[in-house]
């Protein structure tokens, strides 16, 4: 049927746009973990977030790991 063969083409999407705000996500961790200058790693660290958010990181379950995840990083990044 049409429904169905629409249904399969959303889900084969799908993958592409979890992947990407995951990737911002990696990123974030990486601008950290890297070793730059505390001010310059917040910075990526938040710029990155917001563009992973913007990215369609809209779903309640993220939206909260995104918040969880900058709730950390920040004060480990003052701290470090």
């Amino acid at each position: 049927s049409v429904f169905g063969a629409t249904r399969r083409a959303v889900w084969c999407d799908a993958p592409c746009c979890s992947i990407f705000p995951s990737f911002l996500l990696a990123s974030a961790r990486r601008a950290w973990v890297s070793g730059a200058t505390r001010s310059l790693a917040r910075f990526r660290v938040v710029l990155l977030l917001v563009v992973a958010r913007r990215a369609g990181v809209v779903g309640a379950a993220r939206r909260a790991v995104l918040f969880r995840t900058l709730w950390l990083l920040v004060p480990a990044l003052r701290v470090g």
